[in-house]
């Protein structure tokens, strides 16, 4: 980020960032709006702003908000520190702001708005209440918008050195993905596991996003395609705030209940074995491979994209495979 100077500026002279990655309210009327007609994140935002607006009025505003010049009516727009904002807002509301003029860092921001929304996710990343929908929604959009338009991306690198990298439109989406995933500092693996969210239906991400339920217990979710035992499974996990061991316990079950008795009815050994060897010998192949990555990112592009694309069928497979063995594994004990 570009040097920054402190200044104080008015409360009604900052606005919200229309563009930024996180999924807060645009003013204190919609977020009271949602609190009260029973969002549960907005409850539990507007509970952390009151408690922010209550630290603010005790110690003082500790951080100083970024912001930069709008381009026209003189104005500012917030590029960190959206919570303050509002937490400062609702003092103001309240008659308990007696200053209005607020300590701002205020950067040129020479930045593109794909670069300023990369920037932003490099900082909120970190940040426990970034949930995984927002941060998967963000990705898809700058990936999307880079390779419509193109655009300059600035990498810090390990030595302290600023490299731009300048994306050509159309250009291939791995390259793109390369950059954006440098810039923010995840690997390719982690950022497959946070797109993973997006293949959930929307009424199933939207309950989620809601109810704050932690990434962790999504992915046992991703796999299952009944959307009724989807609905089922999210009220559960809400409702009973069950361990991931009782999400596992509990997709089995509706899974029998869903095909009923004849799952009772267990394939002989010699057919398990007859199923489990050309597994064993795909298995034995592809590990004879010294580096898989290497291996695929040689390949054509369209069948990097079929790799891809197995990555959820395999996680499905072997979670199965797993499961299965943890039945079995009471013959062990006999």
């Amino acid at each position: 980020m570009d040097a920054a100077h402190l200044e104080r500026i008015a409360l009604d002279a900052i606005a919200p960032d229309p563009n930024q990655p996180r999924n807060l309210p645009v003013s204190l009327d919609v977020l009271i709006q949602e609190a009260q007609a029973g969002d549960p994140r907005a409850k539990v935002t507007w509970d952390k702003l009151l408690n922010l607006a209550t630290s603010i009025l005790e110690v003082g505003l500790q951080q100083p908000i970024t912001v930069y010049p709008a381009e026209r009516d003189g104005r500012y727009v917030i590029y960190d520190g959206h919570r303050r904002w509002l937490a400062l807002s609702l003092l103001h509301r309240q008659g308990q702001l007696d200053d209005q003029l607020v300590p701002c860092f205020v950067r040129s921001d020479p930045e593109s708005e794909d670069e300023a929304l990369l920037s932003r996710l490099n900082v909120n990343i970190q940040r426990e209440d970034f949930n995984v929908f927002e941060l998967a929604k963000s990705l898809k959009q700058v990936h999307a918008s880079l390779q419509a338009n193109g655009g300059d991306v600035r990498l810090v690198r390990e030595d302290g050195s600023v490299e731009t990298i300048a994306v050509e439109a159309g250009a291939p989406s791995d390259a793109i993905w390369d950059v954006v995933e440098c810039k923010i500092g995840i690997g390719r693996s982690r950022r497959y596991q946070i797109q993973a969210v997006l293949k959930l239906p929307s009424k199933i991400q939207r309950i989620a996003e809601q109810a704050g339920i932690p990434e962790s217990k999504l992915r046992y979710l991703i796999p299952i395609q009944d959307e009724g035992i989807l609905e089922q499974l999210v009220e559960e996990i809400v409702e009973q705030e069950l361990s991931n061991f009782e999400i596992r316990k509990r997709i089995k079950e509706l899974k029998r209940e869903l095909v009923g008795a004849s799952a009772l009815a267990m394939p002989k050994p010699v057919q398990i074995r007859s199923g489990i060897r050309p597994i064993k010998r795909l298995a034995r192949e592809i590990t004879m491979v010294s580096n898989i990555p290497a291996a695929i990112s040689a390949k054509d592009p369209r069948t990097v994209e079929g790799y891809r694309e197995l990555i959820p069928e395999l996680r499905t497979t072997i979670q199965d495979l797993q499961a299965i063995l943890d039945e079995l594994t009471f013959l062990e004990a006999e």
